[in-house]
């Protein structure tokens, strides 16, 4: 199928069932390649199932819409591909029940929704805006922000000049990587926010790992084990039943908070910056190597306080049935 397509026009696509991909080309026309699988029990019936479910196209104003058109056949099943070729600058939007998701090259924003499949999308020079209930998403090389919502597997955003929202349900495994502005993540057990990422993060049902990043940033878990590399600004970490490391090599340092339960916490702090500790742990016990801090009480109460260098940064501790350790890094 192929038809004019309007200058500076949008796209929206509604599919029942099959994927959909959309490709620049450098025409003003839209050209879509159809692949479809009719099941019926007879080749008579696929023939009238299948001439019942042609894509449908309707142009308003500078909207042009694509309807998969699989649904006019009641129970029938047809899968329906599409491969959409477009003018480089629109803007796209998919609207899709079963089938996977794929833009690549576009000057334009996206809204893409499918509630089983999953999301590729690359070389976006715009926003990215994703809702899906289950699947895979993954992001790469966005000059705008990427926000993604609902129920997701694995995901995988890299290389976004914008900000990262992440609102939902997340089963699989997280990985972020040279994120421009803000990280925002938000969902039953987890809420995250970090100023921006420069280096990477990676987070499984039991692990997070981040380095190279900036604050201030606030991280709320559980259940997690928390090691965090080479931290710019404040920082601020609550967690339950996980060890936390915190690794702070950059100067000037910022102040660190660390609430924790059941899980050891070890801070690790360059040796020629200033800061002024306050750490206390019920049942654990306590070191460090500067000498400049003070180790006092007794089981159950184990406290460490005092100032290294100028005293600028604030590092505040507590812990409980776990350990604390101040190391020089």
């Amino acid at each position: 199928m192929q038809q004019e397509f309007p200058s500076d026009g949008t796209l929206r696509v509604t599919s029942d069932r099959g994927s959909v991909t959309v490709l620049p080309w450098d025409q003003n026309n839209i050209k879509i390649s159809i692949q479809k699988r009719v099941m019926t029990d007879s080749d008579s019936d696929a023939q009238r199932v299948n001439d019942a479910t042609k894509p449908k196209i309707t142009v308003s104003d500078k909207i042009v819409s694509l309807n998969a058109n699989t649904a006019s056949v009641g129970r029938r099943r047809v899968d329906t591909n599409m491969e959409i070729y477009i003018p480089r600058n629109a803007a796209v939007e998919i609207s899709d029940g079963y089938g996977k998701l794929v833009v690549r090259d576009r000057a334009g924003d996206l809204k893409l929704s499918t509630a089983h499949g999953d999301v590729d999308v690359s070389n976006i020079q715009g926003n990215v805006n994703v809702n899906l209930r289950k699947g895979d998403v993954h992001a790469d090389n966005i000059s705008g922000d990427v926000q993604v919502n609902g129920a997701v597997n694995d995901i995988s955003i890299s290389n976004v000049k914008g900000a990262v929202g992440l609102t939902g349900d997340y089963f699989g495994d997280i990985a972020l990587s040279h994120i421009g502005k803000a990280v925002r993540f938000n969902s039953a057990r987890t809420d995250m926010e970090l100023a921006r990422l420069d280096g990477d993060l990676a987070m499984e049902s039991g692990d997070l790992h981040i380095t190279n990043f900036n604050g201030p940033t606030h991280i709320v878990t559980r259940s997690k084990d928390i090691h965090l590399e080479d931290v710019s600004g404040d920082i601020r970490v609550q967690n339950t039943n996980g060890d936390v490391e915190v690794q702070a090599r950059k100067l000037p340092l910022g102040n660190i908070s660390v609430e924790n339960r059941k899980g050891d916490v070890k801070i690790v702090l360059p040796p020629n910056s200033g800061f002024r500790v306050d750490g206390r742990t019920n049942r654990g016990d306590i070191s460090t190597d500067f000498s400049e801090l003070k180790v006092s009480g007794s089981e159950p109460e184990s406290s460490i306080s005092g100032t290294v260098g100028s005293g600028a940064g604030q590092v505040r501790i507590s812990t409980e049935h776990a350990d604390i350790a101040i190391r020089k890094g």
